[in-house]
């Protein structure tokens, strides 16, 4: 979490994604300690995305279940994983949330990834898949 926050700290306007509660609450707590303005996406209060856009906050943090989709969060300039995810969908989604029409930055993706930690082999796999999805979609065309 301090990593997270470190990386937070050093850029303008970051989205967070999360995927566990644990990971939220400690997030929230490690921002609050420093002073980080930031906000949970909740898919009930859309103004959050609003008030992110207009730079209210440093950080938006969110799950990918909520928040992979749709949104667009071209304030930020860096997409952060607390850790990295095993579904597809929510990862290539997640980062073009930053990433889209009317970004007039650099953007970037960060995955934290624990050495000697189950997180390994999630990022292992999810790239396997990803890698199976190109290849799929190469021999469609």
């Amino acid at each position: 979490y301090e990593l997270v926050a470190d990386l937070v700290e050093a850029r303008k306007h970051s989205v967070v994604f999360f995927q566990w509660n644990h990971q939220r609450d400690n997030l929230v707590a490690e921002f609050e300690k420093r002073k980080v303005r930031y906000a949970v996406w909740n898919p009930d209060k859309p103004q959050t995305a609003v008030e992110y856009q207009q730079g209210e906050y440093q950080v938006l943090l969110a799950h990918p279940a909520s928040a992979a989709h749709g949104l667009t969060l071209t304030r930020g300039t860096a997409t952060i994983w607390a850790s990295p995810t095993y579904n597809l969908s929510w990862y290539t989604q997640g980062v073009k949330r930053i990433h889209r029409i009317g970004q007039k930055e650099k953007t970037e993706t960060i995955v934290i990834i624990a050495e000697d930690t189950i997180d390994v082999q999630v990022w292992a796999r999810l790239q396997s898949k990803n890698m199976n999805m190109i290849k799929l979609l190469d021999d469609l065309t």
